[in-house]
């Protein structure tokens, strides 16, 4: 399930009536969202409403005005920061009275009828659903909405699956070799797979160095074989295997710049 255009706008209107009548002035609301758009949209209700000091937390804001989420409110102003799941565990805001969780976030996911790993929007694990909470409560009494329904909380996973099983694990396999295989205890991809917390079966480990193999990637299906010149430029780009190897050919035949 994702969310939908019409949900989100409800979720967005919601949040700033919440914060606009729920939160007392000289203390804070988190409101979690899932990405940038969901953190324009909402920030840009309260730009003429001087009374609220609104913060963005995200990848992509420097970290030095991300600071701002630290800095007590004045007693007469509320701070209203909206943030993606990256404050899920990392932070603590001492004045946070309110969270306000919109019940969703950016994934990766293997979509099979394009062969390749997108983000998307797509809803929380229920122990992310208790993270958020925690987020306020911590050094004085706190509220939490949800805003979603109590059907759809229990139809959330209960654990968000491990990235490793959310996208191809050939791009896995190539990865870790293009990062480690200069190192003098390498030993191959197959026992550091083997020994993570959430392994993958044996079988897509095969399957995976047959599919890298067939891409021209490695020389044998196996850890005994070594990265291809095409194998260690592709896994050092952020994009799929097929992307990597499109672009790869186009440098070879002169046209890198119209293949990226």
């Amino acid at each position: 399930q994702f969310p939908t255009e019409k949900l989100k706008k409800a979720q967005y209107s919601a949040a700033v009536g919440i914060v606009r009548t729920m939160v007392e002035d000289g203390s804070s609301a988190l409101i979690f969202v899932s990405g940038l758009t969901d953190i324009t949209e909402i920030a840009s209700a309260f730009n003429d409403l001087s009374k609220y000091i609104v913060v963005a937390v995200h990848s992509e804001i420097p970290f030095e005005e991300q600071e701002a989420i630290f800095v007590p409110a004045p007693f007469d102003k509320v701070k209203v920061i909206v943030a993606t799941n990256s404050a899920e565990s990392s932070i603590t805001v001492p004045d946070c009275d309110v969270v306000i969780d919109l019940g969703s976030h950016k994934s990766l996911m293997y979509r099979k009828e394009l062969h390749r790993t997108t983000l998307v929007d797509t809803y929380i694990s229920k122990d992310s659903a208790t993270q958020r909470a925690g987020r306020t409560g911590r050094v004085r009494p706190g509220r939490v909405y949800r805003l979603y329904s109590r059907d759809l909380f229990r139809r959330f996973r209960d654990h968000q699956a491990g990235e490793i099983h959310r996208k191809p694990l050939q791009d896995v396999v190539l990865g870790i070799w293009t990062m480690l295989e200069s190192s003098s205890n390498f030993k191959g991809v197959t026992p550091i797979l083997r020994d993570l917390i959430e392994p993958p079966d044996d079988s897509n480990i095969n399957q995976s160095y047959l599919k890298l193999q067939e891409s021209d990637l490695i020389t044998e299906p196996s850890d005994k074989g070594m990265l291809t010149g095409m194998g260690r430029f592709a896994g050092t780009l952020p994009v799929d295997l097929e992307t990597g190897r499109l672009i790869f050919y186009g440098i070879q035949l002169g046209v890198g710049l119209e293949a990226t």
